[in-house]
């Protein structure tokens, strides 16, 4: 049964937020999930109970999250986010499932209480990792509670891996009953165990065996695993699937790809190459590969992002990266011109998505400024239609989004605002928005595609 914590065991809140008498016994109440837990990625599960017929009441939600700048600079943020639902006959109103009359989401949206929250000047003690409710009705507090966030469920926790040849976070869920294998690709920041463990962990949570493979990680974090986005292989991931064939209750025959940046085009290019990925998720990807970074190549080496059976698979050479890292330009900018000058590169270097078997979901935002990620998915999307390939592939974009959108839907407006300007800079808003329309894509189509 759902758990309600009343006004006493809560925390105490300054200025505006000193909650007055105790309410009526008539008025409505929250009900919030067991544990009093808010879990990344899952629904809320908050409800609202007891509303009368046409009444309404309003949900705010408050948090406070430490901001780190340059150096150790940290600053402290107070967020919120609210919704005013309105009851059409008695009952209850699942907050994850109903249109707020006015708030700050306007749609169905289970995942709207994190990434539609926004700063505010309102003074409140609250811990970090800590969400307060507040529920108002005709006028006055009728209910508050306190949740705790969290990146997965009670039972579910990710371990490090240390394999032969390769690196990561495993975590399954601590159901019974054999579970479908996903294998998560970061991007082309570099893998770390802490977010390793947090990716693991969230796909678990959705009642999949996960393993988020670090292929790579800068200044030499990770023993054993290359230092440079380099010719990584292919073959790498083969291994981690072998690897999880091994382990108990994982069920390799539905394994599925997740990747985000470059590793979505890292995830595009294993489903063409590879006869054994039953879905894949492409976020913000590639239709092509590019040169690798993070060293000086060799006397004749050719450094590709990617190699398999030994050899470095075709690429397109960058124009002047340095002008995006020392902020001149966007890498969008790099990636564009990049693909002109070195045009009689673009047609080997192509990702061949046609050959793929598996079921695929592409995800792409028409103002991502790291490489235009939405043009690109499109390009794909045409070429599954050009072989007669349309069912296999879904692809989707977002005309108002930037790079941010991968992840489990969490993420809020204030982390994808810009300093430099850009022609059509992303609007943060919509990146947020489109970071949780994203993962319950991700969700309902892997859930679909690994039956």
């Amino acid at each position: 049964m759902p758990i309600r914590l009343r006004r006493a065991t809560h925390i105490a809140l300054l200025g505006a937020l000193v909650l007055p008498p105790i309410a009526r016994a008539q008025d409505p109440s929250l009900r919030i999930p067991p544990g009093a837990q808010l879990v990344r990625g899952l629904p809320s599960g908050i409800e609202i109970a007891g509303l009368s017929p046409h009444d309404t009441a309003t949900l705010d939600a408050w948090r406070r999250v430490i901001v780190r700048g340059p150096g150790d600079h940290t600053d402290t943020l107070t967020l919120r986010a609210s919704g005013t639902f309105a009851a059409v006959t008695s009952g209850n109103v699942h907050i994850d499932s109903t249109i707020p009359i006015r708030g700050t989401w306007s749609r169905v949206d289970p995942y709207a209480l994190l990434w539609s929250m926004q700063k505010t000047d309102t003074a409140i003690t609250l811990l970090p990792g800590r969400i307060f409710l507040r529920l108002s009705s005709r006028g006055h507090t009728v209910d508050s509670a306190t949740l705790t966030m969290r990146t997965a469920p009670t039972g579910i926790a990710g371990r490090w891996v240390q394999g032969d040849g390769f690196a990561g976070a495993f975590a399954a869920p601590a159901s019974s009953g054999m579970h479908p294998a996903i294998i998560l690709l970061h991007g082309s920041e570099g893998g770390d165990t802490t977010t390793a463990r947090a990716l693991a962990e969230s796909f678990a949570a959705q009642g999949y065996a996960a393993f988020a493979l670090t292929y790579f990680a800068f200044g030499g974090r990770i023993p054993g695993i290359p230092t440079a986005l380099v010719n990584i292989p292919v073959g790498m991931v083969d291994q981690v699937r072998n690897w999880m064939g091994a382990q108990p209750a994982v069920d390799t025959s539905r394994t599925a790809l997740w990747g985000g940046s470059k590793g979505g085009e890292f995830a595009l290019l294993i489903a063409s190459r590879r006869t054994w990925p039953r879905a894949v998720v492409a976020c913000v990807p590639s239709d092509v590969v590019w040169t690798g970074f993070g060293r000086t190549p060799g006397l004749g080496e050719r450094l590709s992002s990617w190699s398999d059976s030994g050899s470095a698979l075709p690429f397109i050479p960058y124009d002047r990266y340095d002008d995006a890292l020392s902020d001149r330009v966007t890498a969008r900018i790099v990636h564009d011109r990049s693909r002109a000058l070195f045009a009689d590169s673009v047609y080997a270097a192509i990702i061949h998505l046609e050959r793929s078997r598996a079921r695929i979901l592409m995800l792409g935002s028409d103002r991502d400024e790291v490489w235009p990620s939405g043009s690109m998915v499109r390009a794909l999307a045409d070429t599954m239609r050009a072989h007669g390939k349309a069912e296999q592939a879904e692809a989707h974009t977002y005309p108002m989004a930037g790079h941010g959108i991968c992840g489990t839907g969490s993420s809020m407006s204030f982390q994808f605002e810009r300093t430099h300007a850009t022609d059509a800079p992303p609007d943060a808003a919509a990146t947020a928005a489109a970071a949780a329309d994203a993962w319950r894509r991700t969700v309902d189509f892997l859930r679909s595609a690994l039956r």
